[in-house]
Order: structure tokens, then C-alpha cells, then sequence
């Protein structure tokens, strides 16, 4: 298991793991979508002439790229973290407890969660990669033994 996500109301594992890693990155994109739209509809807003309308349409779409701003900045910040983890070969649980798996370039733990095909890399589909079961977990030195060499 890599965590529990509240998002998804279910735990990220290995077999999930490309399931909410297109989800981050579906979000995202969605959101910088949303955000060119509304600066569109920003401008077209300036362009009316009653006033009323005019504050009120600003304020409405003020408030919406505010909360596509911060989907961005969230979603961004949790896939460049799960990208990270694939880069590491390392669980956010493994992480907190000093563990990693074997090191392995990028390119190999980026197809052991999207699989081998790269037409299906973004689809959200089954890959058919297979889950090394019994890799071996290397323990990393913790952060208090670390200190002790400085």
C-alpha cells in the first residue's frame, strides 16, 4: 500500500496506482483548462456595460479560478510526489519507515505501473504489468543515524 487517499476514498496501492495517478493528472489539466476559459470569460466581462453585471460576473469568476488555482497547485504537488515515488521506487509507508525498494532506472518502475504499451499509458485502463511480490526492501539509514557522521 502507498497511502489511503480521502480524494478517492480508497488506499493506493500497486495495482491502483496508475488509476490515481491519471486522476491527479486528468484533475490538473482539467483545472488549467477551466483557468484559460475563465481568463477568456475574465476579459468578456470588462467588455459589458451595466455595471452591476459587471461586478457580479468578476466576482464569480474570481472565486472559480481561485479553486482551479488550488486543484492546480494540490494536484501538481501530489503527482510530482507520486512521479517521485515511481523515480525511487519507494512507497509513501515505505518512506516513512526507512525502506525502498531495489534502485532501478525510471524508465523500468514507470512501466511496471503503466505498463509496457505506451498507446495505453494515458487511458485509463489495466496495464499489463506484473507486480514483483517478493522484491527485496533495502532499509535505509534513518535520519538520527545520519546525524551521528556530521
Amino acid at each position: 500500500m502507498d497511502h489511503h487517499c480521502i480524494w478517492v476514498n480508497n488506499c493506493i496501492g500497486a495495482l491502483n496506482q496508475k488509476f490515481f495517478l491519471l486522476f491527479l493528472l486528468y484533475t490538473a489539466l482539467s483545472s488549467i483548462i477551466a483557468l484559460v476559459i475563465l481568463m477568456h470569460n475574465f476579459v468578456m466581462i470588462y467588455e459589458v456595460k451595466d455595471k452591476n453585471y459587471n461586478f457580479i460576473g468578476a466576482v464569480l469568476v474570481s472565486l472559480v479560478a481561485f479553486e482551479s488555482i488550488i486543484f492546480v497547485i494540490f494536484t501538481g504537488d501530489f503527482l510530482i510526489e507520486q512521479l517521485e515515488s515511481i523515480k525511487d521506487n519507494q512507497t509513501c509507508v515505505e518512506s516513512y519507515q526507512y525502506k525502498r525498494g531495489l534502485p532501478k532506472p525510471f524508465e523500468v518502475n514507470f512501466r511496471c505501473v503503466f505498463g509496457n504499451d505506451f498507446r495505453f499509458w494515458l487511458l485509463p485502463v489495466g496495464s499489463d504489468a506484473r507486480v514483483d511480490w517478493e522484491e527485496e526492501i533495502i532499509m535505509e539509514r534513518s535520519v538520527s543515524e545520519r546525524m551521528k557522521d556530521l
